[in-house]
């Protein structure tokens, strides 16, 4: 079958490997003269007999018309967030695998023992480092030392006796690496008909030895597997099942003539035309699992206690950074005790590993009860376990205007980590760090009376329509290819339960198919790539599997501050707003809490990509304008990525230099780290404009010297912002109306209406700052109210240009 092989060795052994195309050359003259093969055409994979049969539009239109279709999609979906620097392609029966996504690894061996397979498949994939081994598997896994990150075993299997089969999976065990994954793709049958058949299977029996098997016709025998017979046999080569699904169907007239064949096994016609008749097994080694989750113990409920309330805070350095949370645990026993809650709980406060121990334990004896956990334990945010998944899709390039890598962390902590911790408790509420709860009755003695296994307080719909658009064809894809029916139908994507406050029984989110859901959900890695919440996770988790009546609305009312909800029994209600300011003391606030926003917009817009292009010596640094600067990271980006011009041009110039220094080069600076919170963030940017500490670093709030240091900065000297600061600068030196002891703030158009009269506050500095010839001198009224919300919709993290 064309080139004889070569002699060579792979992991130190000597075994034939194909010369050629995609080989290395052997050193032997005489082998080195033999001519290549004629290129071969793909043979046909399927039958036209066979369909996907996928629900209409839910497949990629280059996977729609392909009877393959949906096991390519979940092969391409389960790549995209995997780690892929090794591929061994076992058997090579299935070479459009090869084709399609061998070109996203760095190395990659074909093995088998079919040469003219191997053959086939060389002459039609080019790879600068494929090697093709002609060899039996069990034989090559002895033989090498190496592993792989992903095998594929495709059409394979149903080629093999149940004794044959068995070592060929103790190879697969053999040979996966750390934390890798095997694909296993092969034939279906309905569990009750396994069998083997050389044209019809009418020869039922679940178990076939070889002797029996080999008795067909060598050149074409074929068996039919059900879950349960390859699963036991997968699982007795010490690996486990993570997720499995089926594609490929018969048409309505092939259906016809398999069921005549068919009929002395007993199968309906129904079950030949609605029962896939290939089936795939995602596996991984069963010691990477166990030793995974030996490193994560759960935490010990307080003597006596079952149940549990949490939250996930969003940490801080300082006591300070925590009023939000403290105020929301007051809210919290204030209700408890004036609605008699009776039921005993441990109070839990999951952090990222970014809350100090010294205002841990302040905040542990200030609040009662409360106990303060690291998440991290439990595989969240990265995970501190030593082992490491398979699967990390957020280590990867962000995409313009994409959340932040945190806010991910956070919403698969909340979709599928936090039972783990809490897997002792029979049940568990979230309260999140700033909901102040006005009334809850005690839902655990509610949950129990009621057999409830969840409990929320207000159904709402998503309304970010990018989650909601990748989702929903993703949900119904996933329950056609496991042939599942939603036990609460319809199966939406964009109804859900909120979940910043909800109750759970923990023990139903352990069930078997819950688990393979949420880890499908994972493997996909569309939380971190599309931004799929915990909310809408949650709810299709609980549509598909949960019982019919096992899910209750809980009587709360709440306040909700990040997301500016108020709750009241069920439904959500105008948010109180606070009334306009009408003393100097309000208005001083005001002014003030638009101060964080001014200098956090002005410095990640103008500041930084300046400061990371130059920290990093980009060509034409150093910059001292950020347009500049900006057009050396969107080329340095280009450089690396080998994306198009118009992709880097979709990003801002903030997200350009986050890019650059947390994303490609992973370095701790000169941005603060992107877990750093609170007033350890502010901190630390005011001391890389400054270039010195603040001067009270407790304060919550930025000063206007701190803001002007930022804006007098040449980086930051767009045409606009000069204005805004000139007029301030006006101001200052008493280009203003009004009485004496009054100044008259007047309020640039389109920069928040008009003036307002109030009486003069000051700042405290000392001195001026004058890095462009503007001079911001000690006492000086420097920013009203209006300017300040102008500078923030100017320098704001729009798509738009901010110059």
């Amino acid at each position: 079958a064309g080139a004889p092989p070569a002699a060579t060795s792979v992991g130190g052994q000597p075994v034939a490997k194909l010369a050629g195309k995609g080989a290395s050359q052997p050193a032997a003259a005489a082998e080195a003269s033999q001519p290549a093969p004629a290129p071969v055409a793909p043979k046909r994979t399927w039958p036209p007999e066979l369909e996907a049969r996928a629900p209409t539009g839910l497949l990629p239109e280059r996977y729609g018309e392909d009877a393959e279709g949906v096991y390519l999609w979940e092969v391409d979906r389960l790549l995209q967030s995997l780690r892929r620097r090794s591929l061994l392609d076992m058997g090579c029966q299935h070479p459009k695998l090869l084709h399609q996504f061998g070109a996203q690894f760095d190395q990659i061996i074909v093995v088998g023992p079919d040469a003219e397979a191997l053959h086939a498949a060389r002459a039609n994939f080019s790879h600068p480092s494929a090697e093709f081994v002609v060899e039996d598997l069990p034989v090559f896994a002895r033989s090498t030392s190496q592993r792989f990150d992903v095998i594929f075993l495709s059409n394979m299997l149903q080629h093999l006796a149940t004794s044959e089969a068995a070592p060929v999976l103790l190879a697969v065990r053999d040979l996966l690496g750390a934390g890798g994954v095997a694909i296993i793709a092969t034939t279906h049958v309905e569990d009750g008909h396994g069998s083997l058949q050389l044209v019809s299977r009418s020869a039922p029996g679940n178990s076939v030895d070889a002797q029996e098997f080999n008795k067909s016709n060598a050149g074409n025998r074929l068996r039919w597997w059900t879950v349960a017979d390859l699963t036991s046999l997968i699982e007795e080569a010490s690996l486990v099942v993570v997720d499995h699904f089926g594609f490929t169907y018969n048409t309505a007239a092939h259906s016809a003539e398999a069921w005549m064949r068919d009929r002395p096994l007993g199968r309906t016609f129904r079950e030949v035309l609605h029962e896939p008749v290939s089936q795939a097994f995602i596996v991984q080694k069963a010691a990477l699992v166990t030793a995974e989750t030996q490193q994560i113990k759960p935490l010990e409920p307080t003597l006596g206690v079952r149940d549990a309330i949490f939250s996930l805070v969003r940490g801080g350095s300082y006591h300070a950074d925590f009023k939000d949370f403290i105020k929301s645990r007051k809210c919290l026993r204030e209700t408890l005790q004036n609605e008699s809650q009776s039921t005993p709980f441990d109070e839990i406060a999951f952090h990222e590993g970014n809350v100090p121990e010294n205002v841990q334990r302040e905040l542990e004896s200030e609040i009662n009860g409360l106990r303060f956990v690291d998440a991290r334990l439990f595989g969240a945010f990265g995970g501190l376990h030593e082992v490491k998944d398979a699967w990390r899709p957020w280590e990867r390039i962000r995409k313009p205007g994409e959340y932040p890598t945190g806010y991910r962390h956070m919403c698969r902590f909340m979709s599928m980590q936090w039972f783990r911790a809490l897997a002792k408790y029979e049940y568990a509420m979230r309260i999140d760090d700033d909901v102040c709860m006005h009334r809850l009755l005690d839902p655990f003695n509610a949950m129990r009376q009621q057999g409830a296994i969840y409990g929320y307080g207000l159904r709402t719909e998503e309304k970010h329509e990018f989650t909601v658009q990748t989702l929903q064809p993703w949900l119904e894809l996933y329950a056609s290819s496991r042939k599942l029916t939603p036990t609460i139908p319809p199966l939406d994507a964009q109804s859900m339960y909120f979940t910043n406050v909800f109750i759970s029984k923990t023990s139903w989110w352990w069930g078997p198919t819950v688990q393979r859901f949420l880890g499908a959900v994972y493997r996909s890695g569309s939380i971190y790539e599309h931004r799929w919440g915990d909310a809408p996770l949650q709810t299709a988790a609980l549509h598909l599997h949960a019982d019919p009546g096992s899910i209750i609305h809980v009587p709360m009312d709440y306040t909700h501050l990040s997301t500016r909800n108020e709750i009241r029994n069920g439904k959500e209600v105008d948010f109180a707003t606070t009334a306009p300011p009408r003393t100097a003391d309000e208005w001083k606030a005001r002014v003030n809490s638009f101060m964080g926003p001014s200098f956090e917009n002005a410095f990640n817009n103008l500041y930084a990509p300046c400061l990371v292009a130059n920290y990093f010596k980009l060509p034409g640094s150093p910059f001292t304008d950020e347009p500049l600067a900006t057009v050396a990271l969107k080329d340095e980006l280009a450089r690396r990525s080998g994306w198009p011009r118009a992709t880097v041009e979709k990003y801002t110039p903030s997200e350009l230099a986050k890019i650059l220094q947390f994303d490609i080069l992973h370095e701790s600076g000169p941005l603060p780290p992107e877990t750093s919170v609170g007033l350890d963030r502010m901190n630390r940017m005011v001391k890389t404009v400054t270039k010195r500490d603040r001067k009270d670093v407790h304060s919550p709030e930025f000063t206007k010297e701190e803001l002007a240091m930022l804006l007098t900065n040449p980086c930051c000297q767009t045409p606009r912002v000069k204005a805004v600061v000139n007029a301030f600068d006006s101001q200052r030196k008493g280009k203003v109306a009004g009485a004496a002891g009054t100044q008259h703030i007047v309020g640039s158009k389109g920069h928040g209406g008009a003036g307002v009269h109030l009486p003069a506050f000051q700042t405290s500095g000392h001195g001026s700052f004058d890095g462009s010839g503007m001079a911001f001198g000690g006492g000086s009224q420097l920013f009203d109210l209006p300017g300040l919300q102008g500078l923030n919709a100017m320098v704001g993290s729009s798509s738009q240009h901010p110059r």
